[in-house]
């Protein structure tokens, strides 16, 4: 049975790291953690129990979250952790998902894709309609119940689901999944994904209009879908209008579609541009399609603006082995331990495992550090003229992209240093 008390012994096990633990105690005079602790868990079981430090700030337009006090954040990863269980959430896998549609877009078969988007996701989804049913509900203890009503009760936490708070993603996977579970059931669907507000669907029949129609019924008060980000392909058969067959068709074997000169089509999701035929060849022979897998114009774009954040960050601070570190953490991969024994391993390879050693985009990526490392001229090159050494350009200058991604060049970090690292990207 689930124990959602809140003990000292509890709130223990979400000290993830003894960057936690530091943490923890700076805040609260280097008292012993055992003792925080269980001044922590009476906090809780106190009448006028609320959020103290709770405040939020913009951040491209969008209101953002921010706890200040350890204890309070401690708090809020028992109760996400107390409703994931209870309604068995699982946050989707980007990763998965992506490796699953990599494999569904080499099959030879007919088919339709829907790609859809859902507009201001967070914003959109009323924090008390969010929240209502489950303390409606019989099976959140009465303490979870009650620190839910304190952060809907809290004046700094906006009237929609808040950016920035552990809990917001396990809310809006219980506010979707009557959503989840009816797109999954529309007739055809055999493949259906959500990753936060991005929504791709496999199905064997075409998408008509009737069926986004449904999918704009089934989406919870307030939601909708961007438009502009709505995209049906369709990958059929030519032969199809002249077939006098219904269902199981016998002249399958005799199309000639794979024959015929093939339209590129790109599908964004996730990171990704994927490049495929419009028709589904191979009928015969039962070859996949071909299929490539490259970086996504935002996905680039980002990480060279990182680039240039790092730098200019450089420029200001002039600690040359933390821009050092940014670099070689966009140029390869890092693995950090959480918990003692439990690594995770991310970067260019990791979360791009699906691209080409030789995706051009790789290469771009790398002439674009190398330029803007070298910019003795222009705004970011007066801004590093004197800061950094010709020395130090060269060594900077000799990372790749594609070498970093191909060997799957990785740097043992420890969360501070992560947590350094990214400093100067986190309104990016």
């Amino acid at each position: 049975m689930l124990n959602q008390n809140f003990s000292p012994e509890t709130l223990s096990k979400f000290l993830h790291s003894k960057r936690d633990n530091r943490k923890l105690k700076k805040q609260n005079k280097n008292i012993a953690i055992p003792e925080i602790l269980t001044d922590i868990s009476y906090s809780i079981d106190s009448q006028d129990f609320k959020f103290e430090s709770i405040s939020t700030l913009i951040i491209n337009n969008k209101t953002i979250a921010r706890i200040e006090k350890f204890g309070e954040t401690l708090i809020l990863r028992k109760l996400n952790d107390n409703l994931k269980r209870i309604y068995g959430v699982k946050q989707s896998n980007r990763r998965e998902i992506t490796k699953q549609v990599h494999s569904l877009l080499q099959e030879t078969n007919p088919l339709t894709i829907i790609r859809l988007d859902i507009k201001g996701f967070y914003e959109n989804i009323d924090l008390g309609e969010c929240i209502d049913p489950i303390l409606e509900g019989t099976l959140p203890s009465p303490t979870s119940k009650k620190i839910l009503r304190a952060l809907q009760n809290t004046p700094q936490v906006p009237a929609h689901v808040p950016r920035g708070v552990n809990i917001s993603a396990t809310l809006t996977e219980i506010h979707m999944r009557d959503f989840d579970r009816k797109a999954r059931s529309l007739p055809g669907v055999y493949y259906y994904a959500r990753y936060v507000d991005d929504i791709i669907i496999f199905s064997y029949k075409s998408i008509v209009t009737e069926d986004l129609k449904a999918l704009k019924t089934f989406l919870p008060k307030g939601l909708k879908f961007h438009g502009k980000k709505t995209h049906i392909i369709s990958i059929q058969c030519r032969c199809l209008n002249f077939c006098s067959c219904t269902n199981n068709c016998k002249c399958l074997q005799q199309c000639t579609c794979a024959h015929d000169t093939a339209k590129n089509i790109k599908l964004d999701y996730l990171g990704y541009i994927f490049n495929f035929s419009d028709i589904p060849k191979g009928h015969g022979n039962k070859k996949p399609k071909l299929l490539t897998a490259s970086l996504a114009k935002r996905k680039i774009d980002k990480i060279k603006t990182r680039i240039i954040m790092a730098l200019l960050d450089f420029s200001k601070t002039c600690d040359f082995q933390l821009l050092k570190d940014r670099m070689y953490f966009l140029t390869g991969n890092c693995e950090f331990r959480i918990k003692g024994d439990f690594s995770i391993r991310s970067g260019i390879h990791y979360n791009y495992p699906l691209i080409n050693a030789d995706d051009p985009a790789l290469s771009d990526l790398t002439l674009f550090l190398r330029k803007s490392v070298h910019s003795k001229k222009g705004s970011l090159g007066n801004t590093l003229n004197g800061k950094i050494s010709n020395s130090q350009r060269s060594e900077l200058g000799r990372l790749c992209f594609r070498s970093g991604f191909k060997n799957k060049i990785t740097y043992a970090i420890s969360e501070e240093r992560l947590s350094s690292i990214k400093e100067c990207w986190k309104n990016a």
